[in-house]
């Protein structure tokens, strides 16, 4: 089995750039361990209209922060699927933006969010709207990680 190449981080204005291009029809945005990306870089999602996004992986990228999380979800929200947040530095806020947002998320992985507590989650009678996708309805969220 051979060495697997050397990948170099991507850059803010990298990113940019190929949103830039992309725009709206970005439908899938995978940025795993890229620790040069920072809430300026999704900027870019925000700026040139990316709200058809339907997999959304940010795994393990320290600087992004709930503020950009949230608005990049309320963007997004209606058409998103999947979502990871492996060891993002989001809060409890996020998980509400999703229950709001995003009727059709299927697969949801905040694994190792440190600021996420319990109360993210509300039982599943308390949630009045029928709107909202509950936990129990396999075909809303089949997999919270």
């Amino acid at each position: 089995m051979g060495r697997l190449p050397y990948k170099r981080p991507l850059k803010d204005s990298e990113l940019w750039a190929i949103v830039r291009r992309a725009g709206p029809a970005l439908k899938k945005l995978v940025l795993e361990l890229e620790l040069s990306i920072s809430e300026a870089g999704l900027r870019a999602l925000l700026w040139y209209g990316c709200a058809n996004i339907r997999h959304l992986n940010l795994r393990a990228n320290g600087c992004i922060q709930t503020s950009i999380t949230n608005e990049i979800i309320a963007m997004n929200g209606r058409h998103l699927t999947t979502v990871v947040l492996v060891a993002v530095g989001v809060d409890n806020s996020v998980v509400k933006q999703l229950l709001l947002n995003a009727p059709n998320l299927k697969y949801l992985d905040l694994s190792h969010c440190m600021d996420l507590t319990c109360e993210a989650f509300p039982p599943a009678d308390e949630m009045a709207d029928d709107s909202l996708p509950l936990a129990s309805d396999a075909n809303k969220i089949a997999n919270v990680v």
